[in-house]
């Protein structure tokens, strides 16, 4: 008779401010997934680009929260990529708590302008199995800033020409950004 064994992961639930500090012992927290590299994160305003194409999506549809996707700077970062941010806003008149099932905050994918994927940010990643919460405020936002490498999924093929991004906000309640068009050089 074989063995079976089983493998237990507790989960624990985070209550977190989108303050930065976890309430309790003003702590600061990292709302972040484990990544396998890093979320770059410059600080960057957003720019305004010129030509055609928005520089930003936003998901219209009501609810308490939208998300927004946007292209920092409007033009590739020297040897880095394709800067995105990431934006969950509370559109509502009340606190909504934003519940995640894991460590995994946002996701973004890179389309072909026929809809064939070309890149996803979690794909191949792995991230913590807790339950966690962030509350934001009426008319408070989150935000995530992400770099697309300029490649296929393989990381081997440079991609140029026009594409599509999108993001999802992975909590309950959670959104989907518009489709947002850019041209990659």
């Amino acid at each position: 008779m074989a063995n079976l064994g089983m493998i237990w992961i507790a989960a624990a639930s985070t209550p977190a401010k989108a303050s930065g500090s976890d309430g309790e012992d003003g702590a600061p927290f990292d709302e972040s997934p484990i990544l396998d590299d890093p979320i770059v994160d410059t600080g960057d305003a957003p720019s305004t680009r010129s030509g055609a194409g928005p520089t930003s999506g936003i998901d219209p549809a009501p609810g308490p929260i939208t998300v927004e996707l946007r292209l920092l700077p409007d033009r590739p970062v020297a040897g880095i990529g394709y800067e995105f941010e990431i934006v969950a806003t509370n559109v509502s008149d009340e606190p909504v708590t934003m519940e995640f099932r894991n460590g995994q905050v946002f996701d973004l994918w890179i389309l072909g302008t026929d809809g064939a994927l070309v890149w996803r940010w979690a794909s191949g990643r792995m991230f913590t199995q807790a339950l966690r919460e962030i509350r934001l405020l009426p008319g408070e936002s989150a935000s995530r800033r992400v770099v697309w490498p300029g490649t296929d999924a393989s990381g081997n093929i440079q991609i140029a020409g026009p594409l599509v991004a999108r993001a999802d906000w992975g909590s309950r309640p959670g959104r989907s950004s518009q489709p947002l068009s850019f041209v990659a050089e």
